[in-house]
């Protein structure tokens, strides 16, 4: 566990890696302000080693101390620490989610969803998300690392992103998609604003589910209740909002190409 001062650490960085914090000084003076949240630039950040604390700086520092503790510490960086301080049942299992198990012993079985069955495992880990499925020997799950390594390369999304995206104003979660389409789910916080964009190739239809939307679209402002939807055409600026003490709750489908991936183009707002 690392204690210091800032102060110490940014001077170590410059002294010791520099182009580190060159790389961060320029991302957050290049960064923006998004309701509440702050973002450096992405570009000038990625600019940076990519190296670890423990190699740029503690394995070269002369301002270091080592001091020892025994605290019981675990940073719980493994499926397989999960289990080993998991809640476990009379077979050593540790469940968690809609899982049904027969005959399964020293497991570690999650479900964030679908219904997971396992039957005569012993010394397994198997974890079901939205979007992919991990089934693995205890002591071979640290291979995972390699798993990721090879999505990445290849291209897949699950290596970099997750089914459900946080911005400041709530979050959305992709249902469905294909070629030429994209379904959304979008929950806004009550008050909650997307603040003017337009999509160049994209068209959009949402549907609200539940709530009251504040819908403007091209300078035009409606409310539209549950089961009533709009329309929003390739290139038309468009905003949405929900009420201060309500929240809001819409199916996005987007059609046309590079639907789903289609980057918004933010607008001036007055």
């Amino acid at each position: 566990m690392f204690v210091f001062r800032a102060d110490v650490l940014v001077a170590e960085i410059d002294r010791l890696i520099p182009a580190i914090g060159i790389a961060c000084r320029e991302a957050l003076a290049r960064g923006s302000e998004d309701l509440d949240f702050f973002r450096m630039d992405a570009n000038a950040f990625g600019a940076a080693p990519a190296t670890s604390i423990d190699y740029a700086v503690m394995e070269k520092t002369d301002r270091a101390a080592v001091v020892p503790v025994n605290i019981g510490w675990s940073d719980v960086g493994s499926w397989r620490a999960l289990w080993e301080i998991g809640a476990k049942d009379n077979n050593g299992n540790v469940v968690v989610g809609d899982v049904l198990q027969m005959g399964t012993r020293d497991c570690y079985l999650r479900s964030d969803g679908t219904l997971v069955a396992a039957i005569g495992l012993e010394d397994f880990i198997v974890v079901a998300s939205a979007d992919a499925v991990l089934v693995a020997p205890k002591d071979e799950v640290q291979q995972v690392r390699n798993i990721v390594d090879i999505l990445d390369k290849s291209g897949r999304p699950e290596a970099v992103t997750f089914p459900e995206s946080y911005q400041p104003w709530g979050w959305y979660k992709t249902l469905t998609s294909g070629s030429d389409f994209h379904v959304k789910r979008i929950s806004v916080h009550p008050g909650g604003r997307i603040n003017p964009r337009r999509h160049r190739h994209a068209a959009q239809h949402w549907i609200v589910v539940d709530g009251t939307a504040e819908v403007t679209l091209e300078g035009e402002t409606q409310l539209l209740d549950p089961g009533e939807s709009i329309s929003i055409p390739a290139g038309a600026a468009h905003a949405l909002a929900t009420s201060e003490n309500g929240a809001l709750t819409l199916i996005e489908v987007q059609a046309g190409p590079n639907a789903g991936k289609d980057e918004f183009e933010r607008l001036e707002t007055s």
